[in-house]
């Protein structure tokens, strides 16, 4: 148990030695401002307690392979979100292409909640250097927690939670958060100041939550694998985004309305979106090259 620890110490402490690695080569360093490192710095620690609380559970296991799993996932992570971002940069209106969403998520889901922390919190921070942004350790923290929920799927199984819980929890969230843009639809947006309205975005959230239970309903006498895997990663998005969100409050500035209307709204629409379209492709792709290389093996 005390190992378990020590090692997610060194994961959180590894994404927080990066952070400050890598402000300093883009040349802020120490004199970065305090309100967003307290509040990296206060994430970290109440993520350590989130391990705290569930230490007892297998999911937090991290051997040799999984370690592995680490840094191929972080890898992959990076690879997928600069070429969609830097590279091809394709959108359809307002929505666009983030198909990188998936992969803390699938990281996640697959080999438990440090793995899918490390896959996004890592390979969100080196994405966002690599395409030459300034990082923003609070929204890849952020990815980070989107692939580390649905590492706690095996713990619900363990505990014999039925998944319906989840679905009803999921739904509500989803109608709640399109309620809100409903109720109070123009706010200033976060980062021009101007009066917006985001209608579009409360249409968006029930369009991503309506073909994601339409795909689970689907999908739940084939591979109740993928039905898990579009609940666990919608709450992850959900609740990641709106942590985000509040934390920008203080960081930017930002009014509530501008936090929860104006930037978790969209977000948590996109990636919806982007999680139902690509998450059954990188499974199949996932399965495909999987079978391939047992073939080979076995010729």
């Amino acid at each position: 148990m005390r190992k378990r620890a020590y090692i997610w110490l060194a994961i959180l402490g590894t994404f927080l030695l990066l952070f400050l690695s890598i402000k300093s080569v883009v040349g802020q360093g120490i004199t970065y401002k305090q309100a967003p490192l307290i509040l990296t710095t206060l994430s970290l620690i109440l993520l350590f307690g989130l391990y705290l609380i569930t230490s007892r559970y297998d999911i937090w296991i991290l051997g040799p392979q999984k370690v592995l799993y680490m840094g191929l996932g972080a890898g992959l992570y990076l690879l997928i979100r600069y070429l969609f971002t830097a590279v091809l940069n394709i959108s359809f209106g307002k929505i666009t292409l983030h198909p990188a969403v998936c992969i803390p998520v699938l990281f996640g889901f697959s080999f438990g909640p440090g793995v899918g922390f490390f896959t996004g919190a890592v390979g969100g921070l080196l994405a966002d250097f690599a395409i030459g942004w300034d990082v923003f350790p609070i929204w890849s923290i952020a990815s980070g927690i989107t692939g580390m929920i649905p590492g706690f799927m095996s713990l619900f199984k363990e505990e014999k939670i039925p998944e319906r819980y989840l679905s009803t929890l999921v739904v509500l969230m989803i109608i709640s958060s399109a309620g809100m843009v409903f109720l109070h639809p123009q706010v200033p947006e976060p980062w021009t100041g101007q009066m917006k309205d985001f209608t579009f975005w409360a249409y968006s959230l029930l369009v991503g939550g309506a073909i994601m239970m339409a795909n689970s309903y689907l999908m739940e006498q084939r591979d109740l694998n993928f039905v898990s895997i579009n609940l666990w990663g919608a709450l992850g998005i959900m609740v990641s985004t709106l942590l985000a969100s509040l934390g920008d409050i203080w960081l930017n500035n930002f009014s509530v309305e501008t936090a929860l209307i104006g930037e978790y709204a969209p977000y948590t629409a996109i990636d919806l979106l982007n999680l139902v379209l690509f998450a059954p492709m990188i499974m199949a792709a996932y399965h495909a090259a999987r079978n391939r290389l047992e073939l080979n093996v076995q010729s």
